[in-house]
Formats: C-alpha cells, sequence, structure tokens
C-alpha cells in the first residue's frame, strides 16, 4: 500500500515546488516547470478547508494525503517540516513565477490568519529549536515578509524569536543541548537554532534554510 503524500517543507509538495521555481528563476525557464507548478498549486487548493478555532481546527491545509483512500490528515503543527506557513510561502513564491494576484490574496488570508494561533495547543510547538519549534516558525515568519513586505508578519517573527530565546535559555539550563548530536544539529540542535537568531541580529539576508527543501 502506499505511503501518505506529504505536503510540507519537508520532502513533501511545498518543498519540491519551491525548488521548482528556484530552479525557473535561476535561469531554467521550461514551460514544463511553469505546469508542474500550476499542477501542484491546484491540487494543494482544492485541499484548503476552514479553521475553526472553537473545533480546534486550526490549519487550513492537510500535512499530508493518503493516495489511496484520498484521506486528508490535518493537525495543529505550525513549524517548519509541515502546517501552513509553509504553504503560505509557496503560494506567495508562485503569485511571483505564475503572475496570478489571487494566490497573493489566498497566501495573505491564510498567512495572517496564522498569526492568531500562539498557544501550545495551536501550533504544537514546545520548544526553541528550528525544525518543529520557535526558531523555525520565526524564520518562516521571516520569509514571509521578505517575500510579501507584509509588516504583520514582522511582529510574528519578533513573538516567535522572543519565545525562541526564552525557550533557549531554559533548555541550556537544562542540558538539553548537551550531547553532541544535539550541538551541531541543524534541525534539532544549537546549529538551527543560532542561524534564525544570526540572520536577525546580523541583518542577513542569506536564506540558507533552501538546504533543507
Amino acid at each position: 500500500m502506499p505511503e501518505p503524500l506529504q505536503l510540507g517543507l519537508d520532502d513533501g509538495l511545498a518543498s519540491e515546488l519551491l525548488l521548482l521555481i528556484e530552479l525557473y528563476q535561476a535561469g531554467l525557464q521550461d514551460d514544463v516547470i511553469v505546469r508542474r507548478v500550476r499542477e501542484g498549486i491546484q491540487y494543494l487548493l482544492a485541499l484548503r478547508r476552514d479553521v475553526d478555532f472553537l473545533e480546534q481546527k486550526y490549519s487550513v491545509f492537510p500535512s499530508s494525503v493518503h493516495p489511496y483512500f484520498q484521506e486528508a490528515t490535518y493537525g495543529a503543527a505550525l513549524g517548519w517540516p509541515k502546517g501552513d506557513l509553509g504553504q503560505v510561502l509557496l503560494l506567495y513564491e508562485a503569485n511571483r513565477l505564475l503572475g496570478d494576484n489571487e494566490l497573493a490574496k489566498i497566501a495573505e488570508l491564510i498567512g495572517l490568519n496564522t498569526l492568531l494561533r500562539t498557544s501550545r495547543e495551536a501550533t504544537d510547538v514546545i520548544g526553541a529549536q528550528f525544525y518543529q519549534g520557535a526558531a523555525g516558525v520565526a524564520h518562516l515568519y521571516r520569509r514571509l515578509y521578505q517575500v510579501s513586505g507584509q509588516v504583520a508578519y514582522r511582529e510574528g517573527q519578533y513573538f516567535w524569536l522572543d519565545r525562541t530565546q526564552i525557550w533557549l535559555d531554559q533548555e541550556l539550563a537544562s542540558g538539553s543541548y548537551s550531547y553532541e548530536h544535539r550541538k551541531g544539529n541543524l534541525s534539532h540542535g544549537l546549529v538551527g537554532i543560532g542561524l534564525v537568531l544570526l540572520c536577525e541580529v546580523a541583518g542577513m539576508e542569506w536564506n540558507w534554510e533552501t538546504s533543507l527543501l
């Protein structure tokens, strides 16, 4: 039986389409890329659902879809591997490629809605790490601000940077990163957190996260 189709930035549909967009912008301007991105976006948009915080339906997009049963799996995660932020970034970038302003409008509507999600229940964020923690959320809001110019994303970035530093202090004090594999780990260790903080402090526009796509 086939595995579920992942839709996020962790070897999912969003990562595939963002890489194709990057290739196109780098000079590989093939119509096949444009067609694949357009088809992928249409597939993704067909999976949207309405959010309802009272019913604990926080995410607009699912994290995966089972190709055999066509069942979509939704969750509360708001971070790098899966969740609405990666899909919003994809929609903004797809608009730049396809010239479809409706995609930017959808992206902004969903992206601004995520700013209301700050609790553990609405985000599944409980630590500082990049991959599934506050640093990754802060970095995604930074990227959304870069691509859209929407100042509200900058405010979201600052909120999650603050949470990153609070959790990092607690985790360092508890010895969470005392093992070598945590110190030098980009996704789950100090390296990813450090890069997020360094880019902000130094005002760098280096989008190093593309190495994770």
